[in-house]
């Protein structure tokens, strides 16, 4: 067992709650970023690169010896959800935005790191503590890695947890494989033409064929009940014409649904199968009406926040073990993934990269994540610094 981290937990629960006093949504963390960069640069971290992905930040602690080099990320950005946790000293003062998933809790932990390696440097090695915008619409890891100056940070190993909420209190949650689902938004949009209202069978209505989509994507949701055939389509938002037009019947119309399941590879399944669904019923509707797809029905399929499945690799997984056990908390050995999707997964799946997401237990009583009463507890922090700083340590260098 290692020696435990040199860490002041006062003045992390401080920032903590500076950082959730001051929240920002995805693509606009300029702040909460230069609260970090503060931060960081009074632990004199061998270097900081800046700019990452937008404003994401690094800091690099160099070891003793040479060896691997660690990536540890936390996510700097909040929710578009408004606080209603009055009661809280450090109550988020921007109306309608707040940390919702912890995100606060987790830079928090990783700043931990920063203190820990300021104090004493890895023996061996390289760690690398990235602070990643854009989590929440998964696009930021994406764009991080992406960025010309990743390749100066690029892992052998990659760490990353969420707290779990409705899990015992400080209880550590992992699995070999997926430890999250895939997730992709698909926006279908149907293109028609309006009538006046009086004459609809003059018009090219997306809505005839609307409730068939909406009734097989309902049928998707119900097919994937069970854990072996998992999958699920939620819809988000659906339109066809605009408000106060009572004298003209739409045309055209959307529906935006959420697609999840646990692999890769079933997620870019089911998008197909959606894709040959609506087509056919574009095809039959033009075919029944004598149109072509000239001057009949056509769709557009885009794609929105996708997020890869977090593939956790075995090594890594025996990396989280080892620390749960070193800092006495327990291990869950998890059955299945978790049903929602997290953007860590594109570290996950980089060619070379052994990585691992695992869940830090945030009390059986704590609201759930996104709800817009929850608040991150402040007593995991030490533990995820304690776990991660083991399961760097733990590293074998020589493999």
């Amino acid at each position: 067992m290692t020696d435990q981290p040199q860490i002041d937990v006062d003045r992390l629960t401080a920032f903590r709650h500076e950082l959730h006093t001051h929240p920002e949504v995805s693509g606009d963390e300029h702040n909460t970023s230069a609260r970090v960069h503060e931060f960081l640069k009074n632990l004199q971290p061998d270097e900081i690169v800046t700019g990452l992905g937008g404003v994401g930040l690094a800091a690099i602690f160099k070891g003793k010896s040479e060896g691997k080099r660690v990536l540890v990320r936390a996510e700097l950005d909040a929710l578009p959800i408004h606080e209603t946790n009055t009661d809280l000293p450090y109550k988020s003062q921007c109306d309608g935005v707040g940390h919702k998933c912890g995100h606060d809790g987790h830079m928090t932990m990783i700043a931990g790191l920063a203190q820990a390696y300021s104090a004493e440097r890895p023996e061996r090695g390289e760690v690398v503590l990235l602070f990643q915008p854009a989590e929440e619409t998964g696009k930021g890891a994406a764009e991080v890695c992406n960025d010309e100056k990743f390749e100066s940070i690029r892992p052998d190993y990659a760490f990353s947890l969420h707290n779990i909420p409705g899990a015992k209190m400080g209880s550590i949650l992992c699995k070999e494989g997926a430890f999250s689902s895939s997730v992709e938004s698909m926006v279908i949009k149907i293109k028609g033409q309006t009538s006046h209202a009086a004459e609809p069978q003059h018009a090219v209505a997306a809505s005839s064929i609307m409730p068939q989509i909406m009734s097989y994507m309902e049928e998707i949701s119900a097919a994937g009940s069970t854990e072996d055939t998992f999958q699920r389509a939620a819809l988000t938002w659906a339109t066809a014409g605009g408000p106060n037009s009572y004298g003209t019947q739409a045309g055209s119309g959307e529906l935006h649904y959420t697609l999840r399941t646990r692999e890769p590879e079933k997620l870019a399944a089911l998008w197909d199968g959606v894709v040959k669904k609506v087509n056919g019923e574009i095809k039959a509707y033009n075919e029944t009406h004598g149109l072509t797809e000239k001057n009949g029905l056509s769709a557009t399929f885009e794609s929105v926040e996708p997020f890869m499945a977090n593939m956790n690799h075995p090594e890594a997984v025996e990396l989280v073990k080892k620390a749960a056990q070193a800092n006495a908390l327990e291990y869950v050995d998890m059955k299945l993934p978790n049903d929602w999707g997290e953007d860590f997964g594109y570290f996950t799946n980089l060619e070379g990269v052994k990585g691992v997401m695992f869940g830090l237990g945030s009390g059986k009583d704590t609201p759930p994540l996104h709800h817009e009463q929850y608040d991150f507890p402040d007593e995991l922090i030490p533990k995820g610094v304690g776990v991660f700083h083991h399961m760097v340590a733990s590293i074998d260098h020589d493999m």
